[in-house]
């Protein structure tokens, strides 16, 4: 996986809080840290759901999807695909080939089209998904690659449901600004308690000569936002 264990956990602890479901959309999903973590944890409290008050032997439910990844680049998603074989097991998570800019403009139209069935499309979505996951509303979306320009994070936040919460991650300068534009641009929207700017950074202990010293890795900065 990726996604250092640091970061995924406290992506993971804020992302969980999400009050709109069990959906998540794990945009520039590189190995699928994320969303394999996720489904971990939703996955074992539906199996949970499905047993508690039955009696005898009970059949295992049917997978449902509880995960979207997106990945653009094609070397990964030979990798994607064996971690969600491997760590979490077929039909929980689905994974599409694109980028995060053609998902998003192509799940928005769907849901616009399903809210106005006689509106012309200018998009048919070409995704391998269940008709009802175009129209599904995620509860939660970390954008973890990929990132290019706020437009991304403004279609992402609005397609979130009330209480769904968005996540992103940057380490280059120019993903540093987009989120601290878009951060800037909520802040005067919604205000500062449902958003969080943040830059988080690690240190290791490695051997130096024949002694050991603290060598840091790259900083991350971290964006969160909940939608009112």
């Amino acid at each position: 996986l990726i996604t250092p264990r640091w970061l995924r956990l406290h992506v993971l602890s804020f992302l969980q809080e999400s009050t709109a479901g069990d959906l998540l959309w794990d945009l520039g999903a590189g190995s699928g840290s994320i969303a394999i973590e996720w489904t971990r944890g939703r996955k074992a409290e539906f199996l949970y759901r499905h047993v508690v008050g039955k009696k005898g032997r009970v059949r295992p439910p049917k997978p449902i999807v509880l995960a979207i990844c997106v990945e653009r680049e094609s070397k990964r998603i030979d990798l994607l695909e064996a971690n969600i074989d491997n760590l979490v097991g077929a039909g929980w998570i689905t994974h599409c080939h694109d980028t995060n800019e053609q998902f998003l403009q192509a799940l928005g139209e769907a849901r616009a089209q399903a809210d106005a069935p006689n509106a012309p499309s200018a998009h048919t979505p070409h995704y391998a998904l269940p008709p009802a996951m175009l129209h599904t509303p995620p509860s939660a979306i970390f954008i973890g690659g990929g990132l290019r320009s706020p437009d991304s994070l403004r279609l992402a936040y609005s397609l979130l449901p009330s209480g769904g919460r968005l996540a992103s991650t940057a380490v280059t300068l120019e993903g540093v600004q987009t989120l601290s534009a878009f951060y800037a641009e909520m802040l005067m929207e919604i205000g500062g308690q449902n958003i969080a700017l943040e830059r988080w950074q690690r240190e290791h202990v490695r051997k130096l000569g024949r002694g050991h010293s603290w060598q840091g890795a790259m900083p991350v900065t971290l964006l969160t936002i909940t939608r009112p």
